[in-house]
């Protein structure tokens, strides 16, 4: 797979996944292993980059982790993130 359609791919599964959220991140955090696909900003947002997880959201199952600036609790639009991000 080209680097074009991978880049296509997330881009599209982020997008999938911001659809389902109540409340939008300030930003994503990229835990991925190919960070040469991805861009400094993805769906409008800024991607930051780790190369490990916090310990706080090791339950993730996607590359991407939304971000808040604010304390809120947005678990469960954590969750309906990465339930777009997978089922497209």
């Amino acid at each position: 797979m080209s680097i074009e359609s991978k880049q296509s791919e997330l881009k599209n599964a982020v997008a999938a996944g911001l659809r389902r959220m109540d409340k939008q991140p300030d930003a994503l955090l990229y835990v991925g292993e190919e960070n040469t696909i991805v861009g400094d900003k993805i769906a409008g947002l800024t991607v930051y980059f780790s190369e490990g997880v916090p310990n706080t959201m090791s339950t993730f199952n996607t590359p991407f982790i939304p971000i808040w600036l604010d304390d809120g609790l947005y678990w469960s639009d954590r969750k309906r993130f990465e339930d777009g991000y997978i089922d497209g």
